[in-house]
C-alpha cells in the first residue's frame, strides 16, 4: 500500500515510524520544515509536498491538529485519486464532521480515533509502539459506510485494539468523560498543590505525579478541544463535584467525631 502522511508530529511521526520497515511506500509532509528534515534524516518517508503524491498514495493519513483539519481536507481532497482512502485521526469529530461529509463526495473516509495521546507533543517525542494496545473508535459522520474494515486493518497495523464503531455524538460525549475531565481535574490538582504550604510538593511520590501527568499537556493543545465539547464535559465535572461533596461530607463528620473526643 501507498501511504501519505500529513503532519509529522507526535501521531504522524508515531505513524511513520510504525509502518517503517513495512513493504508499505511511505511519503510524509509537515507544515514545519524542521520536521521534514527530520524526517528525512531519520529515513521515514519519501519527504515532499503532497502535489507530487496525493494523486498516486492508496491513503492519506491526516495528523494535524484539529482545528487545521477542515482546510487540509479542502486543499488535499482534489488531488486525491477516486477510490484512495482519506484517514482522520481527530480525537473529537463534530467540528471535522462537515468537512469530512464534504470530502465523502469524492474519496473514501475513515473516521478513525487512537486512544494514544500524551502530555508531549511534537516528532521529537514520536514512538512507533505509541499505539500498541491502544483501544480504538471508527466513528461514523455521514450516512455512507464507516469503512469499519479500513479501520480495523489500520489497527492490526499500527498493533492497536479493534476498533468499536461509534455514533459521532455519541464517541464526543465520551471524550468528554475519559479524555477532557481527567485533563481538566488533573490540571486542577496541580494548581491546588502548587497553591499549598511551601515545600509539600517536594515529598510528591508516583501517585501524585501519576494523576497529574495528564495535567502537564500545554493548555493551548488542549483548549480546542475543551471549547469543542465544553457542554458534556460540564456535565462530567458536575458529576465530580457531586462525588467530591460526598467526600466533603464525610471528612466533615469525622472531623466533628475527633473534635468531640478530644
Amino acid at each position: 500500500m501507498n501511504v501519505g502522511v500529513v503532519g509529522t508530529g507526535l501521531i504522524g511521526g508515531s505513524i511513520l515510524k510504525a509502518l517503517q520497515g513495512s513493504c508499505h511506500e511511505v511519503w510524509a509532509w509537515d507544515q514545519h520544515d524542521d520536521t521534514n528534515a527530520k524526517v528525512a534524516a531519520a529515513g521515514l518517508a519519501r519527504v515532499d509536498t503532497p502535489e507530487r503524491w496525493a494523486g498516486i498514495v492508496d491513503a492519506v493519513v491526516l495528523g494535524v491538529p484539529m482545528d487545521l483539519v477542515p482546510q487540509i481536507v479542502a486543499w488535499i481532497v482534489p488531488m486525491m485519486g477516486p477510490g484512495s482512502l482519506l484517514v482522520d485521526l481527530s480525537s473529537i469529530k463534530r467540528p471535522v464532521a462537515e468537512s469530512l461529509a464534504w470530502a465523502l463526495g469524492y474519496v473514501r473516509v475513515l473516521s478513525l480515533h487512537l486512544m494514544a495521546g500524551r502530555e508531549v507533543s511534537g516528532f521529537d517525542e514520536a514512538d512507533a509502539n505509541l499505539f500498541r494496545g491502544c483501544a480504538a473508535a471508527v466513528v461514523a459522520v455521514a450516512a455512507q459506510s464507516p469503512e469499519r474494515d479500513s479501520g480495523a486493518w489500520w489497527c492490526r497495523t499500527l498493533g492497536a485494539q479493534e476498533p468499536v464503531l461509534w455514533r459521532l455524538e455519541e464517541h464526543d460525549a465520551a471524550m468528554a468523560w475519559v479524555s477532557h475531565l481527567p485533563y481538566v481535574v488533573s490540571q486542577s490538582l496541580g494548581q491546588a498543590v502548587a497553591r499549598g504550604p511551601h515545600g509539600i510538593s517536594s515529598l510528591a511520590g508516583p501517585g501524585f505525579r501519576d494523576t497529574t501527568r495528564v495535567g502537564r499537556t500545554d493548555p493551548a493543545q488542549l483548549e480546542p478541544f475543551l471549547r469543542a465539547n465544553a457542554v458534556e464535559i460540564l456535565r462530567a465535572l458536575a458529576s465530580v463535584e457531586a462525588e467530591l461533596r460526598n467526600w466533603q461530607g464525610w471528612l466533615a463528620s469525622v472531623a466533628t467525631s475527633e473534635v468531640r473526643s478530644q
